[in-house]
């Protein structure tokens, strides 16, 4: 069984190999396989990744197994619209100001990827379940995720508490929108 943890709550020691270890579940589990050149790699893996280590440290989460090795990881972003977010939705087209005015009820969104042969453990859910949480505890009211419009993840999701959202008709029909509403407390 996998256990989650907060990058920032990772033994120093361990960070950087577990970082690591979380890079290569990116790229394996990437839609996006071959670049153009190195320069094109980087760029896709901070757009996706980086960003958000570097600005979202306690938003994101590595599961680890059994022996400490990671297992899958969620990226997640508290407040999707802050200043201090910008650059992480800034690369991304879809993110209109439409869109973004469209999603003021959701701010919160996250990435996740599960290691190959992992997935299907219940792994992605503990990942899920942790974000939620942290999400709750800051007062967020909700929490947008954005897919292929024919991915297999929309099922995960839909199996997490999301819901299709369907905002806006200039939304890409390539692109599924989910949502998931936190209860008031």
């Amino acid at each position: 069984m996998a256990i989650t943890y907060p990058l920032t709550a990772i033994d120093p020691s361990e960070r950087d190999r577990l970082v690591a270890e979380a890079t290569e579940i990116f790229f394996a589990t990437a839609n996006t396989s071959a670049f153009n050149s190195p320069i094109v790699k980087k760029a896709f893996y901070q757009r996706w990744f980086g960003n958000y280590l570097d600005l979202q440290p306690l938003s994101f989460f590595i599961a680890l197994d059994n022996e400490r090795h990671a297992v899958g990881y969620l990226a997640g972003c508290l407040d999707s619209f802050s200043d201090e977010c910008r650059p992480i939705l800034d690369g991304m087209a879809f993110y209109t100001k439409n869109f973004r005015a469209a999603l003021q009820d959701f701010p919160s969104h996250f990435h996740i990827n599960v290691k190959p042969g992992q997935q299907g453990n219940g792994i992605g859910s503990l990942l899920v379940a942790r974000f939620f949480d942290q999400c709750i505890e800051a007062g967020s009211p909700g929490v947008h995720v954005v897919t292929g419009a024919n991915s297999r993840a929309i099922q995960f999701y839909e199996n997490c508490g999301f819901r299709r959202f369907f905002p806006l008709k200039e939304v890409s029909p390539d692109l599924g929108l989910l949502v998931h509403r936190f209860e008031q407390r």
